[in-house]
């Protein structure tokens, strides 16, 4: 991206944002120019939050990690149990492999989805945000519930690449390579980075 002009932002709107793709970086150097301090471990669309709540009319800083999810020692470095508290939660083998095989006894037949595991820590994090104790095993039963949620899981915010090509290839409109090609297409188009504006513009351009 070209360096950031400030003065670009003033009348830039939501929706001009959303037709441009930026990457990570570029978002943090946005952010951090607009006022938002600690960006470096912030998600993509959590960066994209903050930029699109600036264009709405003002800044919106990250909501802060509960204290005690800063503790220096991981859960996962003692075993895990579903009475044990979440205190400093660590997505590794040892935490998944955990869950994993907790809600397989409880549920048997239970099969994971694709997005789980970003679902889940959204889940987690929103309930340490507003101060609400949770166990391992009420992890467990929220990977239970979102295995039963029919069809796919809702798409990951900030993976629009790998959104876009899940949905060309699922909507049987070519093959791997003519994806990745259409999505380098569709970063360079004034719309917004969706299959779904892709598709449209296609339809009347090619």
């Amino acid at each position: 991206m070209d360096e950031f002009d400030p003065e670009e932002f003033k009348t830039l709107t939501v929706e001009a944002f959303r037709q441009r793709y930026y990457y990570a970086s570029d978002l943090k150097m946005i952010a951090k120019a607009l006022g938002h301090a600690g960006v470096s471990r912030a998600r993509k669309d959590q960066l994209e939050a903050f930029v699109e709540g600036h264009l709405r009319g003002g800044p919106r800083p990250a909501k802060k990690r509960a204290a005690a999810t800063m503790s220096s020692r991981k859960d996962s470095d003692s075993p895990l149990t579903a009475r044990a508290g979440v205190v400093n939660y660590t997505s590794n083998r040892v935490t998944k492999s955990f869950l994993l095989a907790e809600a397989q006894r409880r549920h048997p037949g239970f099969r994971s989805k694709s997005g789980q595991w970003y679902w889940l820590n959204r889940w987690r994090e929103e309930n340490m945000e507003q101060s609400r104790a949770i166990t391992y095993g009420d992890l467990v039963n929220e990977l239970i519930r979102l295995s039963q949620v029919p069809g796919r899981l809702p798409q990951i915010p900030s993976a629009r690449r790998n959104n876009f090509v899940s949905d060309f290839l699922a909507d049987g409109a070519g093959s791997k390579d003519e994806a990745a090609q259409a999505w380098r297409d569709l970063k360079a188009l004034p719309i917004q980075k969706t299959y779904a504006a892709w598709k449209e513009w296609a339809s009347q351009n090619i």
